[in-house]
């Protein structure tokens, strides 16, 4: 009570004469941190907070808040009075991000992904790349990174025919077996080689017919049909001569008695244009074509003339 007052009202901090109760105040009830305090020990207090103060003597400063006075933003929180929780690579980009802006507020976070990650929170590697080795390198089967693609293979991209393959896809280059045209990567015969997809030699004069061909047709498979140079038997594939010429492989012509000789011979040798006629009998020369005195060409110069006798050596007769 108010002894000034002569104990008619209340002391300074009481109220509701005459039983005075204690007003409630800040320091006392709402632990210096409110705006504003009604009530007493009888009604009970009503503190009303300031800044983010709360509970029911203001004692806490909750999370997100801080500051000796609540009116602050904790550590990786910001924009107070809201205070947003700060965007983080682990939180909100999946750890895939080179930076990272914003909050969890209404503008939301912007992850600025590493390597190939997108999605708003670079939580996906596209199937192109592989996932496993933090999406900086080419799924298995594909390569050219960062523009993935296909590498060639034989069976994809050669017809299956390949020796060796480099390449992606749009871009292989073949290496075929001969007979298998590289520029067409291995789907057509090569110059030379012809039946696809058996793909055998096609003749060649040279290959198949000795060189002595004026032309060929047919391949390995079908054998080859040589159209031979004259004098060159085709039987033999132009490599042997044709009957009645000689010497391989330049095949002259053979001498012969009906065409390099005369009838005294009974044979011929050699090329023509250099022949050697083999006389028969008596005759002589280099064509067989004298018979001397004293033999009877008129008998092919196998018997002696009247007045010889004892042929081959028709001695005179007494």
């Amino acid at each position: 009570f108010n002894a000034a007052d002569d104990c008619g009202s209340c002391a300074a901090g009481y109220e509701n004469y005459p039983n005075c109760y204690q007003t409630c105040s800040n320091a006392m009830n709402c632990s210096g941190h409110a705006d504003s305090v009604t009530g007493n020990s009888n009604t009970g207090c009503n503190c009303t907070c300031a800044n983010k103060w709360t509970g029911s003597q203001c004692q806490t400063c909750p999370l997100p808040f801080a500051g000796i006075n609540c009116g602050s933003c904790a550590p990786g929180y910001e924009e107070y009075p809201f205070c947003y929780r700060k965007c983080t690579n682990a939180a909100n980009c999946s750890n895939n991000a080179v930076t990272v802006s914003g909050n969890d507020g209404p503008e939301g976070c912007t992850c600025n992904c590493k390597d190939q990650w997108n999605a708003s929170n670079c939580g996906n590697c596209p199937s192109i790349y592989n996932e496993a080795q933090g999406c900086r390198s080419c799924a298995s089967g594909l390569g050219g990174y960062p523009n993935c693609r296909r590498i060639c293979t034989s069976a994809a991209d050669c017809h299956g025919r390949a020796t060796g393959v480099s390449g992606l896809e749009g871009n292989c280059q073949c290496t075929c077996p001969p007979q298998y045209s590289n520029a067409e990567k291995c789907g057509a015969c090569a110059a030379a080689y012809e039946d696809y997809p058996n793909c055998y030699r096609t003749c060649t004069t040279a290959q198949d017919c000795n060189g002595h061909a004026q032309s060929v047709t047919g391949n390995v498979n079908t054998t080859c049909q040589c159209t031979c140079d004259a004098h060159y038997d085709p039987a033999q594939n132009c490599g042997a001569c044709v009957e009645g010429y000689g010497g391989y492989p330049n095949c002259r012509r053979l001498c012969t008695v009906a065409q390099d000789c005369s009838p005294g011979a009974k044979n011929a040798t050699g090329f023509a244009g250099n022949c050697q006629c083999i006389c028969e009998n008596q005759w002589t020369g280099s064509d067989c074509n004298t018979c001397n005195h004293p033999y009877n060409a008129s008998k092919n110069c196998s018997a002696c003339v009247d007045g010889y006798e004892d042929y081959p050596n028709c001695y005179r007769t007494c």
